[in-house]
């Protein structure tokens, strides 16, 4: 597989075996390089690394082990910098919101990792990021922190962190099943865990937050 695709892709270039044999330096002759375009013989590791680089390919191209001829290095770049962009919404403003977080307005957008969100379990399309609009989460959530809400996640889960919709007001608050029945509790030691309010609608759970240190 080598030196078929040695020779595939110096052909590709352009280049003679003479010229490829000079980029690899270290006594290398054209006849070298027919001998393992033949299979006749091999490259050592610093000669393939060689090799590579010159042609800008990966060395797992070369050696058959990947159809993705693509350096490491620009596969590693590229699947990092992959980004998604989420809306950042003004929700916390009642007069931008009419019962939903989704409806508020896109004042923005944050963006994300594609594999962070993957390895979370997490969609851009199905999130929005507002802003904490009070302390009764603090110090975990602190007032204006962002907080990235996942909307496919409505169903209440013990321990879990929550958008609401009550009244007229956006609330956050954490979920707590005790004694047979569900409390919307606060990590601020000032604010009293209350009964789950029925009218209470779930806009998503909060699965991150960002703020100033």
């Amino acid at each position: 597989m080598l030196g078929q695709r040695l020779a595939q892709l110096r052909k590709r270039c352009g280049w003679t075996q003479a010229r490829l044999a000079a980029v690899i330096g270290e006594n290398y002759e054209r006849s070298m390089i027919s001998h393992v375009e033949s299979g006749r013989a091999t490259l050592h590791l610093n000669a393939l690394i060689k090799v590579a680089r010159a042609l800008d390919v990966s060395i797992d191209y070369l050696a058959g082990l990947t159809e993705d001829p693509s350096p490491a290095d620009d596969r590693s770049r590229s699947s990092s910098s992959e980004l998604r962009r989420v809306p950042l919404r003004a929700a916390t403003d009642p007069s931008a919101m009419t019962s939903d977080i989704e409806s508020a307005a896109v004042i923005g957008h944050l963006a994300f990792r594609s594999e962070w969100l993957l390895a979370h379990g997490i969609s851009a399309d199905s999130c929005s990021v507002i802003e904490v609009p009070d302390d009764s989460m603090d110090p975990t959530l602190q007032v204006g922190a962002w907080i990235l809400v996942d909307h496919g996640r409505t169903r209440r889960r013990g321990n879990g962190v929550f958008a609401l919709h009550v009244g007229n007001a956006l609330r956050i608050g954490r979920a707590v099943y005790s004694d047979d029945d569900w409390l919307l509790a606060a990590d601020n030691p000032k604010v009293q865990a209350r009964a789950w309010p029925r009218e209470a609608k779930i806009f998503g759970q909060v699965v991150w937050t960002g703020k100033v240190l």
